[in-house]
């Protein structure tokens, strides 16, 4: 298992018992590991939208204080992790749409070849 920032001391999730999370500890495997920077850019571009969505105090500073949301925060956390699956399914059903477009432009490639070669 790859961990990104292993010595970093910051999180992405704490609870309301205060016991910190990382998100990059999440379903980690070495297939995740080829995930592309455009995907974590969207994955944390869609946290960062539904926090602020939930936030009570925009204004807070979450170096000195902890984030207070509008919704418990076990909520915040499922939703969050509802929205990573979501862009992690069209991710990867995008990736495979390319992967199939390539080989069957180079299976028709091939066919073209194997006319002229006849």
């Amino acid at each position: 298992m790859a961990v990104q920032h292993p010595f970093e001391k910051r999180y992405s999730w704490r609870g309301p018992n205060r016991k910190p999370s990382r998100f990059d500890y999440f379903m980690i495997t070495s297939d995740i590991e080829a995930f592309e920077t455009e995907f974590i850019e969207k994955v944390k571009g869609d946290i960062k939208t539904l926090t602020e969505e939930y936030e009570s105090d925009p204004s807070i500073d979450i170096a000195t204080e902890d984030k207070q949301f509008d919704i418990n925060y076990q909520l915040l956390w499922d939703i969050i992790k509802m929205k990573f699956r979501e862009s992690a399914i069209s991710f990867s059903s995008f990736q495979k749409k390319e992967q199939n477009d390539k080989e069957k432009e180079l299976l028709y490639k091939i066919s073209l070849l194997n006319i002229e070669n006849s």
